[in-house]
């Protein structure tokens, strides 16, 4: 006799044997699956009982770790730049594990029809990373600035003359290419002017710091905090004791 699963759409609950989870996936998911012939989308999440379930992504995200403030910046960066509220209006995943379990009971998510994955080669954790002023100069000294962009609007009054050594002390300087003091300030005040003026700078930048795509790339992905924008997703439980994981390589065709 096989055990029997519930899918939860809004208040009814519908059973389900693992054939018919499996069935159901890769019917509803078929676009993703067809990308994605192995990786797995992995979210961490809190208050979930359901073994799957079947949910509506939610357009007023809140935040956890940065500010309601930051938030809203950070969204309307988003929205001028793809369109879309990032921050609000997607399901943030890894593809690590370890990294999910950090935020609750770990699940497979399956977005269902057409989606968009949104990561950064630069950003692991947006949150952690906004305070590393390493990154931010590295980002200053390059052909993409997207990253010092984003740190300034979130962080206007921070005096950025203080850390130019990144720039330009020797042996410390982690640019291609050791500045001068005079050509770091210029550099500086240079990249700030467009910032407070030119919107088009703003958007440019952010569109070069940050990817969209519909296939998971493993290699470089791996570690990156990844948001998922789609309409609607299935979430699976990988509690190792109810056999998910062999699920999952079903749901693959393995």
């Amino acid at each position: 006799m096989k055990l029997l699963k519930y899918l939860n759409e809004g208040d009814e609950l519908e059973e389900l044997d693992d054939e018919s989870i499996v069935s159901l996936i890769q019917k509803d998911c078929k676009l993703f699956l067809t990308n994605n012939h192995k990786d797995v989308l992995l979210s961490g999440r809190k208050n979930s009982t359901k073994y799957i379930s079947r949910k509506s992504v939610r357009k007023d995200r809140r935040p956890v770790d940065i500010s309601p403030n930051r938030h809203n910046i950070l969204n309307d960066i988003f929205k001028d730049a793809f369109g879309v509220k990032l921050r609000s209006e997607s399901i943030f995943c890894t593809l690590r594990e370890s990294i999910a379990e950090g935020y609750g009971t770990v699940y497979a998510i399956f977005p269902i029809g057409n989606y968009e994955i949104y990561w950064s080669p630069i950003i692991k954790d947006l949150y952690l990373d906004l305070k590393r002023y390493d990154l931010c100069y590295t980002s200053l000294a390059s052909s993409n600035q997207g990253f010092f962009v984003l740190h300034y609007l979130l962080n206007p009054d921070t005096d950025y003359r203080a850390f130019l050594s990144y720039l330009t002390k020797p042996g410390y300087h982690l640019s291609e290419k050791l500045y001068t003091q005079e050509e770091a300030e210029d550099l500086l005040y240079t990249t700030i002017h467009k910032i407070e003026t030119d919107k088009n700078f703003i958007k440019n930048e952010i569109k070069k710091l940050y990817k969209n795509t519909k296939n998971i790339d493993a290699k470089n992905m791996d570690k990156h905090e990844l948001m998922i924008v789609c309409d609607e997703f299935y979430a699976l439980d990988l509690n190792k004791d109810l056999n998910s994981k062999e699920l999952i390589f079903k749901i693959y065709g393995k």
